[in-house]
């Protein structure tokens, strides 16, 4: 492990912008830069006409200046002033990715073109709605500007990159042809010129400046088209957010027409995550490359070529295109030596990951995802360890939807498992009737929600769930850590944490276990590579956790040089009497 020491950022500025009376709706226009909207903008406006606080009154269809003479995320219409040849280009590249993307489970809608009609909202003017969306990034910062000075309450935009002025274009293609680990965006809250904020720092101009509400992050995808598709739908997921939980506060202007808005003082509108880490992503994570050349291309071309070889050699040719092994050692984990520990042999047809260990009556198990190549799901087993080795004694909860993450606590002289279950979309707690390999199913925490790798601690007297959510509805749990309390573990009362996701970056969010040092609580996360799941990890020391507060701060970084030729690691726990993890091969 290196140790390392880094301080927290600061969360993104909280802004007051949004305003409507409360028996109003706040009226919704979108920006519609192309004669068709595509699947975002439909996803959108559908979403929008489900909510009772908000409606979609307008469509707003411009020609607008993109910033490099591109017009919609696709980046290939309208070229203006580029390389004729370059644009053709991408173009064939589009259609040759589309048709890899239509066998997408969640993106074959993608490349889609909708009839404004059938977003179900009319074109009409700009004074017609209170807060105008535009889910194109290459729209100009000036366009934005003076598109916003035209509406009550100002415009929400998508950029992709990490700056007000930044937004890389095509959206989605430069981290890829460049394989940067992260793809970063922001929603930019662009006021109209009279809207003012009780909350910006002295100093700061009150009218007409642009503030980032949402910094987002996800993991690359390994080509443009569906890093384009994932960023779209997580950009949309957090607008969605913006708007679910804050339109209920918001205070929309006077009839009269008037900016100035009610007498009743402004209200946040609530931080949604909080600021990508330069560390973590790297000076050149967000490129701003500009319209891709021919040589441009034929890079990256290359490049996915590589890839796409590299995935079908492991997945056809080789049989392993995904394998994890666990090993273990006696001690703390504050002493452990990692590449003296032992392995767990992968039972054949089977790999191990995710170990948790629980030490009683000294005897100490072993819980592990036991994955089964041949059904493509995995149960947990469980393993007795001794100094010299370890003993399979076989499954102990089986279900027909995959499970893993088999996290174990104690409550009332109880033991409880709570793995991951996202397959059920439920949060499932298990009791232990006997050690070591019979457990029953207790409670449902939560339903109807996607989250994974969910972890249970009891701190000042609060019970805490730690897990992470796919708040897109992508399969993506490594973007979001989110906390929840209540007063006992074995309850469907679960309190959200108004910090909520707490941390929005997939370098750092994803659980890989937890340790404790006395009262200290540390949190290990993973890290996550281009195109590489559980690349490295991380523990954190979580410095502050209240019902308003979460802050946590990294220790140590843990990179796969214990074992020779293993590719990853992302778990580690310990209780003490033995430390456990898992490494990639």
């Amino acid at each position: 492990m290196a140790l390392i020491s880094e301080p927290m950022p600061p969360p993104v500025m909280q802004l007051g912008p949004f305003r409507r009376t409360p028996m109003d709706r706040l009226r919704i226009g979108l920006l519609l830069t192309a004669p068709k909207a595509n699947h975002s903008e439909l996803a959108l406006a559908q979403w929008t006409r489900r909510q009772p606080g908000l409606e979609m009154t307008s469509l707003i269809i411009q020609g607008i200046n993109q910033t490099h003479g591109t017009n919609h995320p696709n980046g290939a219409r309208g070229i203006k002033g580029q390389n004729r040849l370059a644009a053709m280009s991408l173009s064939l590249l589009i259609q040759l990715e589309s048709l890899a993307l239509r066998r997408h489970p969640r993106f074959h809608h993608h490349t889609a073109r909708i009839e404004p009609g059938d977003l179900g909202a009319q074109t009409g003017a700009l004074s017609d709605c209170d807060l105008l969306i535009c889910l194109d990034p290459t729209v100009s910062p000036a366009d934005l500007s003076a598109l916003a000075k035209r509406t009550h309450q100002g415009l929400l935009a998508l950029r992709t990159g990490r700056g007000l002025e930044q937004s890389s274009e095509p959206a989605g293609f430069w981290e890829v042809a460049l394989q940067r680990d992260v793809t970063t965006f922001t929603i930019e809250h662009v006021p109209p010129p009279t809207t003012k904020s009780t909350e910006l720092k002295p100093g700061e101009p009150l009218t007409g400046a642009s503030h980032i509400l949402f910094r987002g992050a996800f993991a690359t995808r390994f080509y443009f088209l569906l890093n384009q598709a994932t960023l779209q739908a997580q950009a949309n997921a957090a607008i969605q957010h913006l708007l679910a939980h804050g339109h209920a506060r918001f205070d929309r202007s006077q009839d009269s027409g008037t900016n100035s808005g009610t007498n009743a003082p402004p209200v946040s509108l609530r931080q949604v995550g909080h600021e990508p880490r330069e560390a973590d992503f790297g000076p050149d994570s967000s490129p701003e490359q500009g319209f891709p050349d021919l040589p441009a291309q034929v890079r990256y071309g290359r490049s996915l070529l590589a890839t796409l070889w590299k995935k079908s050699r492991n997945k056809y040719l080789l049989k392993n295109n995904y394998r994890w092994g666990v090993a273990f050692r006696p001690g703390g984990w504050q002493n452990l030596v990692m590449h003296r520990a032992q392995t767990i042999p992968n039972p054949p047809g089977h790999f191990l990951a995710d170990p948790f260990v629980l030490s009683d009556q000294q005897r100490s198990y072993c819980f592990v995802e036991d994955y089964n190549y041949r059904e493509s799901r995995a149960c947990i087993s469980v393993y007795e360890l001794h100094a010299d080795g370890s003993t399979r004694i076989g499954p102990a909860i089986e279900e027909p939807f995959h499970l893993s993450f088999p996290f174990l606590f104690q409550y009332q002289a109880k033991h409880y498992l709570c793995p991951e279950s996202s397959a059920s979309r439920e949060i499932r707690l298990y009791e232990c009737a006997a050690l070591p390999n019979q457990w029953v199913f207790k409670k449902t925490l939560m339903r109807n929600i996607a989250a994974a790798d969910t972890m249970l601690l009891q701190h000042d007297g609060l019970w805490w769930l730690l897990t992470n959510i796919d708040s897109a509805a992508i399969g993506d749990y490594c973007c979001e850590l989110h906390v929840f309390y209540a007063t006992e573990p074995v309850t469907d009362a679960w309190t959200p944490h108004p910090q909520n996701p707490v941390i929005v970056d997939p370098n750092r969010a994803r659980n890989g276990g937890l340790l404790f040092k006395g009262a200290e609580i540390y949190r290990v996360s993973q890290r996550q590579g281009f195109d590489a799941y559980g690349q490295s990890a991380a523990i954190h020391r979580v410095t502050a956790l209240t019902p308003s507060t979460y802050q946590e701060e990294v220790v140590a970084t843990i990179e796969p040089e214990f074992f020779p030729q293993i590719k990853g690691t992302h778990h580690l726990h310990s209780d003490g009497q033995f430390t456990v993890f898992d490494y990639q091969y």
